[in-house]
């Protein structure tokens, strides 16, 4: 979806389609951003589906830098009309596993 990253930067645009009723759809723009002493993440769009951001380091256990839950376990919020009902597009940032902005 037209990102461009970095080398201390990842910028990902995610479009999924419901593979049974490719109708349903979400859009997610993801931004992950890494220095020396921290990783933050950034997700902006529809609130669905899960995410979750897993750092692997060389000879350290994983580290989880972001987690965000569905807004609505039934997945109706992939549903083209799903705005109409209220359903809010989220922005939420997380530095070193911690929601700093949008919780």
């Amino acid at each position: 979806m037209g990102k461009k990253s970095t080398p201390g930067q990842l910028d990902l645009g995610v479009h999924a389609v419901n593979s049974l009723a490719n109708f349903f759809a979400v859009d997610n723009d993801l931004k992950i951003k890494a220095t020396k002493t921290s990783v933050t993440v950034t997700r902006s769009g529809d609130a669905y589906p899960d995410m979750e951001v897993v750092q692997y380091r060389s000879n350290q256990s994983p580290r989880t830098i972001a987690t965000d839950s569905m807004a609505d376990e039934s997945g109706m919020d992939s549903m083209p009309i799903s705005s109409i009902w209220g359903n809010p597009k989220i922005n939420k940032t997380w530095t070193d596993g911690r929601c700093v902005r949008g919780c």
